[in-house]
């Protein structure tokens, strides 16, 4: 598969399923453009998880009063450890204009 039809093959997938959660993509917009993607988890910082924290905490208010900026189902994020944890385990992406969006 080429590059092209494989970004429209994960974007098919991620929305054919509401169960389904591709972590290959932008985890705020589940889309693919030419930006580079970003993972958190490859900072150099030393607090990474101060990061995912206000992330996840972020989401969360956001969805509470329903102003998510982009259309996710943030339940698909918490595998059970927390949203923030499950970022981290997958190696969440994000574009960086999607973050900002959040901010």
């Amino acid at each position: 598969m080429t590059s092209n039809s494989q970004n429209e093959h994960d974007r098919m997938e991620a929305s054919a399923s509401h169960q389904y959660f591709n972590w290959k993509l932008c985890i705020l917009c589940q889309e693919h453009n030419n930006q580079p993607l970003q993972c958190p988890a490859n900072s150099l910082r030393k607090d990474i998880g101060a990061e995912y924290s206000y992330v996840s905490e972020s989401l969360k208010h956001f969805n509470d009063f329903n102003c998510l900026a982009f259309n996710i189902d943030i339940q698909l994020l918490d595998d059970g450890t927390g949203i923030g944890n499950t970022m981290l385990k997958n190696r969440d992406k994000q574009y960086q204009m999607a973050d900002w969006r959040m901010r």
